[in-house]
């Protein structure tokens, strides 16, 4: 669970800063991260993000995620997104992408 939490936030400071990244104070973190409302800490992220924060908040040690309902999210941000898994990586040799593919490559 904790795991699928990273992964969100990850994925939401993609998209801009986290309200506390520039606050210190562990306990205050803490504190801002059980109050913040799903619909704040994803302003900037494709819609399917909500269902999927919603889906980590119902978990807890003994309850397994749903990872294929997981997967589909992701899989129609990156639909959304026109992003393939066969896409070559930046980082791949001969990795050539056109501009429009570029842009619309952020998603998340």
């Amino acid at each position: 669970m904790d795991d699928l939490w990273c992964l969100l936030y990850i994925l939401a400071e993609l998209r801009g800063p986290l309200p506390w990244a520039r606050i210190r104070d562990r306990n205050r973190i803490l504190r801002m991260k059980k109050d913040i409302e799903l619909d704040e800490l994803l302003e900037n992220c494709p819609v399917e993000m909500v269902p999927f924060a919603e889906h980590i908040s119902t978990l807890n040690y003994y309850i397994r995620p749903d990872y294929a309902f997981l997967h589909n999210l992701l899989d129609q941000v990156m639909t959304a997104g026109g992003i393939r898994f066969s896409d070559p990586y930046d980082w791949e040799k001969n990795a050539t992408v056109s501009r429009e593919t570029a842009v619309s490559a952020t998603p998340v």
